[in-house]
């Protein structure tokens, strides 16, 4: 059985909010990049999505295909230096 791996980075560095993922995606898998509980910042059809300046809050990234979300990973910005990394088969 082959299994294929996605792992997906959050972190904040220099004022700026990064979203990536590594690893095989669909041409159709949507990263978004938003305040929790508000729309959207950022939701691009990319691997990597980025906040300059983020309000203070948690945030949220989500890679979704469709209206279906595969991986979602949150930080606390500003100030925050913890890093979050989920990893999940796909």
């Amino acid at each position: 059985q082959e299994v294929n791996l996605v792992v997906m980075k959050v972190a904040q560095l220099n004022n700026t909010l990064t979203c990536e993922v590594m690893g095989p995606t669909s041409p159709k898998m949507r990263l978004t990049l938003k305040q929790e509980n508000q729309e959207a910042r950022v939701s691009e059809e990319q691997k990597v999505v980025q906040v300059v300046a983020p309000e203070t809050g948690l945030w949220q990234c989500l890679l979704s295909e469709g209206d279906k979300v595969k991986m979602d990973s949150r930080i606390q910005a500003p100030g925050s230096t913890n890093v979050s990394d989920q990893e999940a088969p796909q």
